[in-house]
């Protein structure tokens, strides 16, 4: 065999070795938290990470508070886009058989929770525990804005004429705007922009680095009865009781 031949297969075995080291590497128990807000959970449709869903229900509820504003003229119309505004920004239960589980509201609580289960994480960093503390802060902002979406949007399908639910709809577009992008004029600047920026904020300094959960990790992160999280046995190459790197 030639020696170029030689060496060039050496390279090759070298390189699939550490391909296949970083495809196996077990994220931390705090990182793979954080992955369920990001990247993936397994009840969210598509499998979206929590603030994903979060963020993608309040697009669908600014959209809909936009379409109502222009319906003046149309008072089913109206009504029907406040409607989904509401089922967007807060989910009742029980939910209805084939709609979608989350809303604005329980999606965004259940993605800063899983920071907050990052931040008890015995492997996590200084920066995710004041993270989560900085978020628990600023989560009723947000909270409480969504549920008074909740109260408009009822008032508006309560109304009796265009007239009466126009004056309310361009309030329910600014609600909603402000979900999404945050209201620093009037003084309430937390949305769900700015809920993004600290999580990725905090995750470009992280050591070890923070990089992209593999979905067999989101997806096999138990809890156990003492109250501990581990990784799942597996029997697909992830094996042994994998608490972190």
């Amino acid at each position: 065999m030639k020696p170029q031949s030689t060496i060039l297969l050496i390279l090759c075995g070298v390189t699939m070795l550490l391909l296949n080291g970083c495809a196996t590497r077990t994220p931390t128990i705090a990182h793979t938290h954080i992955g369920h807000a990001l990247e993936g959970w397994h009840d969210t449709p598509n499998q979206a990470g929590l603030l994903v869903t979060a963020e993608q229900a309040a697009i669908v509820a600014h959209d809909a508070a936009k379409a109502a504003a222009k319906s003046d003229n149309d008072l089913a119309t109206i009504k029907r886009n406040v409607q989904i505004v509401i089922d967007a920004t807060i989910r009742n239960e029980p939910v209805p058989k084939g709609a979608d589980k989350y809303a604005v509201k329980n999606a965004l609580i259940d993605a800063i929770s899983h920071i907050d289960f990052a931040a008890n994480s015995p492997d996590a960093s200084a920066n995710v525990k004041a993270l989560s503390k900085m978020l628990a802060e600023k989560l009723p902002q947000i909270v409480e804005r969504c549920d008074l979406i909740g109260v408009l949007g009822q008032d508006i399908l309560l109304a009796k004429s265009t007239n009466e639910a126009a004056l309310l709809t361009q309030e329910l577009v600014n609600l909603t705007r402000d979900n999404l992008y945050g209201a620093e004029a009037s003084g309430s600047a937390f949305g769900l922009a700015q809920v993004r920026s600290e999580i990725e904020s905090t995750i470009a300094v992280e050591d070890p680095a923070y990089s992209t959960v593999d979905r067999w990790y989101l997806f096999n992160l138990i809890q156990m009865p003492s109250g501990e999280w581990l990784f799942k046995q597996s029997d697909k190459g992830h094996s042994g009781d994998h608490r972190g790197y």
